[in-house]
């Protein structure tokens, strides 16, 4: 999901030439594309059930919750600093008045872009609503790994 966002971020710097908040706005009517995978993406990166990052947080705050119920606070914490920076980044790029007459004009994703972003927004949801056959493909490996690391303690 980080790469994905990253991505996102670099065919936005790749329109605008720039990435600086101060100076974007109002990005959601010239690329409506853009802003919804960036809103796809960034629910995914904050744990939106139904997206691949709910399940990763899910299972993480679980699993730390069994070791140290004081550092799962912790994580708790970071995951709402984590959804108060995404959604005032959010309102700032994208929602809003048009920053500067120049944005207007800026062209939404072209067809080889929207085909990537398309692929990632599908693995986002496909990893959240069907989180079973990813856990099914990476169940052997985990266990071994956790395996591993209880004989070694």
């Amino acid at each position: 999901v980080a790469g994905g966002l990253m991505l996102l971020v670099g065919f936005l710097h790749h329109r605008l030439g720039s990435t600086d908040l101060a100076s974007l706005g109002g990005l959601v009517g010239p690329l409506p594309l853009l802003a919804a995978f960036f809103l796809l993406l960034g629910m995914a990166s904050i744990g939106l059930p139904g997206t691949n990052g709910f399940v990763a947080e899910l299972l993480m705050l679980l699993g730390i919750m069994q070791v140290s119920p004081g550092l799962a606070l912790v994580a708790l914490g970071g995951v709402i600093l984590s959804a108060a920076y995404f959604l005032g980044f959010f309102q700032r790029a994208f929602l809003g008045p048009v920053a500067s007459p120049e944005l207007a004009f800026a062209l939404d994703l072209r067809p080889r872009e929207l085909l990537v972003a398309g692929v990632l927004g599908l693995l986002v949801l496909i990893g959240g609503l069907f989180p079973q056959w990813v856990q099914g493909v990476t169940a052997g490996a985990s266990s071994a790994w956790v395996a591993r690391l209880a004989a070694g303690q």
